[in-house]
């Protein structure tokens, strides 16, 4: 092989070793990931829910004049509760035509034992399989 060939390889070798070594160490002294909360921002209602707010309530959407999200005869039975048995639930009245819930209520903090409001919400919206961004992928409970 020609010398400056052998020369070229070399030293592109020794730059490819010492840049791997720096990204190792930035990498290695850079803060904890698992300790930042993930994500960092979240809305206030689930996803396609609407707030009022006049009443700082999550308006449950209607599909074809029923709730759209209500929990499935499985979750019911697992769970034993129904979407009327959450905290901060409103239910439907003659000019509150959908149901609602109250995220604010004092409730949530009794809703899961040793967990945040946020956990609260995580495990409910899990429970009751609504998508809500933010707390359905919570990475803090």
């Amino acid at each position: 092989m020609d010398t400056f060939y052998l020369i070229v390889i070399t030293i592109a070798v020794v730059i490819f070793i010492i840049s791997i070594m720096w990204i190792y160490n930035e990498i290695k002294e850079s803060p904890n990931i698992q300790s930042s909360v993930f994500p960092p921002k979240f809305s206030a209602a689930p996803d396609y829910w609407t707030i009022d707010n006049a009443t700082n309530t999550a308006i449950i959407p209607q599909f074809r004049n029923k709730p759209k999200y209500t929990l499935s005869n499985d979750i019911i039975h697992k769970h034993n509760e129904t979407i009327i048995y959450t905290p901060g639930y409103i239910e439907p009245t003659t000019t509150n035509t959908s149901g609602r819930i109250d995220f604010s209520n004092s409730l949530w903090n009794t809703y899961s034992t040793n967990t945040s409001n946020d956990c609260a919400w995580r495990l409910w919206a899990k429970r009751a399989g609504v998508s809500w961004d933010g707390i359905t992928n919570y990475n803090q409970c």
